[in-house]
This record gives structure tokens, sequence and C-alpha cells, in this order.
């Protein structure tokens, strides 16, 4: 395992001698990039690079969308980068996805956005 993954995982408290990670390609030109499936303790997550917003969204406007968006874990810095740790969902990857895929999915998350907005109405 490389050691910056082996870094990463000790920073998100992950127990390495029992953990495996696996680096994620680039579909459209199968290279690698920051991104890791994680599988600890009989569960999946992902770590990834990101910049430091990305957190706040999940942890603020995104918390309530459990059913539709990935859990959020936390975030570090480290090696002058950002990375965050995130549940692994099974499902449609949406960076290739169908414009009537991508409707689908936003008229699911749009209520739930907007119920979690509610209180910040006047």
């Amino acid at each position: 395992m490389d050691e910056n993954i082996k870094c990463l995982l000790t920073y998100f408290g992950f127990d390495v001698d029992k953990t495996r990670a696996e680096q994620i390609k680039r579909e459209e030109d199968d290279s690698f990039y920051d991104v890791w499936r994680v599988y600890y303790d009989n569960k999946v997550f992902i770590i990834k690079e990101c910049k430091e917003y990305e957190a706040e969204i999940y942890n603020t406007i995104l918390k309530s969308c459990d059913k539709y968006v990935p859990g959020y874990y936390g975030i570090v810095s480290f090696d002058n980068k950002y990375f965050i740790l995130l549940e692994n969902l099974d499902g449609i990857n949406l960076n290739n996805c169908s414009r009537k895929m991508l409707i689908s999915f936003l008229l699911k998350l749009v209520p739930s956005l907007l119920r979690r907005l509610r209180p910040y109405q006047r």
C-alpha cells in the first residue's frame, strides 16, 4: 500500500493493518487519481481529494439527504491538499448519466434540500 494512503488512513483513524485500499481510475482515460475505495470492518468508504468547501457542503446542506448522498465522516489536510472521507454508495455514476437520470436524481434530492433550508426562509 502506498505511504500516502497509509498516512491518510491513519489520519482518519483506520487501523492500517486491517484496512485494504484500492486507488480508483478515471473512466475517461483509465488513469489513477486521488480517490480510493477503502475496505474496513465489513464496510466500504471513499477517500478523495477535495476542495476545503466540499466538507462544509456535505456537513451542512447535504446532511439531511442521507438516502441520496454519501455519508460524510470528516476531512483532513495532508501534503497541502484536502481529503474527505465518505460513505461508499453503490449505484450509477452521475458523471456519465443521461439527462433523464440526472433529472430523476434531482427530483429526489431537491425536496430534501428544501426541507433542510426551510428554517432559514422568512
